[in-house]
């Protein structure tokens, strides 16, 4: 939808110079939200990296709302 596709832009302008991470989930084939992760690398201007634990605490929230992991979206600020 228009408003998660501007969820994911704000957030990769909240991160910019870095690069941002996060988790999208939702039910059938339908992305119904979007979760953003801090991004954990020690480069992240140019790689990302998801904390273990955080990814964790995000995807047992999904499963709490009966939601499903349907992908994941990161930014690519220096290209």
């Amino acid at each position: 939808s228009a408003t998660l596709l501007d969820a994911l832009r704000a957030h990769a302008a909240e991160a910019h110079p870095d690069e941002c991470v996060g988790l999208l989930f939702g039910h059938g084939e339908r992305v119904t939200r979007a979760h953003p992760l801090p991004n954990a690398s020690s480069a992240p201007r140019t790689r990302f990296f998801a904390d273990p634990q955080t990814l964790l605490k995000a995807l047992q929230e999904a499963d709490g709302l009966g939601e499903t992991l349907l992908g994941s979206y990161h930014s690519h600020p220096e290209s």
